[in-house]
């Protein structure tokens, strides 16, 4: 769900869950300068505390299309507990946002610091093979709920209030649109 602050244009949305179809059309229709980006792995399949089941794949798709909807990104890293999918997601999202294709299987000395990790969770005591050897997870396919398909235009309404400006609008403090802040002139210097 999207939420401005008070007062401001800033307007906090989460890939999560819902990742690309959820986000990605209040991205666009924000049309943002900036995007503060949380790239957590809790959403993931192997992450005991969501109970989600998304696969790394979708989240890097996301930010990979968040990329492409504004001039300025600032991914952050949060989330998840399993430190290989933690490490794994975090290490895709690094790569996608700066053009690189994720090589597979990895290079024996990613392969030894993901081989180094330890975690006392019962998923942690023998993990998959694919979690030392690969960044990608296996594709989870699946259909996409209907009310997570709504979630863009809920959240959209949920913004026309009157102490809203609306997405594009620029709020109360706009000097117009792409405007960058108040005109500013250079002082006389004599």
């Amino acid at each position: 769900m999207a939420t401005r602050l008070a007062g401001t244009d800033v307007v906090v949305v989460g890939l999560g869950a819902a990742g690309g179809v959820a986000v990605l059309p209040l991205a666009e229709a924000f049309a943002p300068q900036a995007v503060v980006m949380q790239g957590g792995a809790d959403a993931l399949a192997a992450d005991p505390q969501s109970r989600l089941a998304l696969s790394n794949l979708a989240l890097w798709r996301a930010a990979a299309a968040m990329r492409g909807l504004t001039p300025r990104l600032l991914p952050l890293g949060g989330g998840g507990y399993n430190p290989w999918a933690v490490g794994r997601c975090w290490a895709g999202f690094w790569g996608v946002l700066n053009g690189y294709e994720v090589s597979e299987p990895l290079p024996a000395g990613a392969e030894a610091v993901l081989r180094a990790l330890s975690w006392g969770h019962r998923r942690g005591r023998r993990p998959p093979e694919r979690w030392f050897t690969h960044l990608a997870d296996a594709p989870r396919p699946g259909a996409i709920r209907p009310e997570v398909r709504k979630l863009p235009a809920r959240a959209l309404a949920g913004m026309q209030d009157p102490n809203s400006h609306g997405p594009n609008s620029h709020g109360p403090n706009s000097h117009g649109p792409n405007s960058h802040g108040p005109s500013m002139t250079r002082p006389e210097v004599s």
